[in-house]
């Protein structure tokens, strides 16, 4: 039985064109989460060595990472409502490339902390950005429409491998303190699959300048809550 059994010919067509699409902004996730958030793990007990942090400073980079991130969630369906889900999603993702360039060439802590702080608040850009633009998407083919997302979600993942794989690769390269030119390998690998979300992601999602949803409070606050706890450094890291 051939695929035309299953679609008509043009239905066939643009599916294939929409599965690659989400093929490509399964990459934001890849960048936000599983590059720009997972490799710190990765990388900390190499940065505590060379920078001599205590646990408190190695907790506060998680604790700024966190709030722009959850600043950024709470923004973004606003500032997808002013300029579209497609140019806020490409903001973050260069937010976050150019954080993981900072991270590999700033020692001093402060400056790490921002771009840390730039970290998660590019990743969360990106990442509501680009859901937003997958459901649009996959809305195209409702009997399919779980599987279409279930690829985008799938994007923290590659993010992470990608990760645990070059990281580890260039500590052994050049030694526990080759940090900072674990991150900037990073940041290129981020380049990388920036460059296949630019030439993947044709679609213009429909803008509404007026109209946009405001963000639920009510109904996030256990998350604010452990966000807040989290950013005191209560929570372990």
């Amino acid at each position: 039985m051939s695929q035309t059994d299953f679609f008509p010919e043009r239905d066939y067509s643009a599916f294939k064109a929409d599965l690659l699409t989400l093929a490509a902004l399964a990459l934001v996730p890849a960048i936000g989460l599983g590059i720009a958030r997972f490799s710190y793990a990765l990388l900390l007990p190499s940065m505590r060595a060379g920078l001599g942090w205590s646990y408190a400073d190695a907790g506060w980079m998680t604790s700024v990472n966190a709030a722009g991130y959850l600043i950024a969630a709470l923004l973004s369906a606003r500032a997808i409502g002013f300029v579209g889900a497609n140019r806020v999603m490409r903001v973050g993702v260069a937010a976050c490339v150019i954080a993981l360039i900072m991270m590999g060439v700033f020692r001093h802590t402060v400056l790490l902390n921002v771009s840390w702080f730039l970290a998660g608040f590019g990743g969360a850009s990106a990442f509501v950005a680009g859901g937003v633009i997958t459901a649009q998407v996959s809305q195209r083919h409702p009997a399919r429409a779980s599987f279409l997302l279930g690829i985008f979600y799938a994007g923290p993942g590659l993010g992470i491998v990608l990760s645990g794989l070059g990281v580890p690769w260039v500590l052994g390269q050049w030694g526990t303190m080759a940090w900072s030119a674990a991150w900037l390998v990073l940041a290129a690998i981020a380049v990388v699959l920036a460059l296949g979300v630019i030439w993947g992601v044709r679609v213009k999602p429909r803008r509404r300048d007026q109209e946009y949803a405001s963000a639920p409070l009510g109904s996030m606050g256990w998350m604010l809550i452990g966000y807040s706890f989290l950013g005191l450094a209560i929570l372990p890291i």
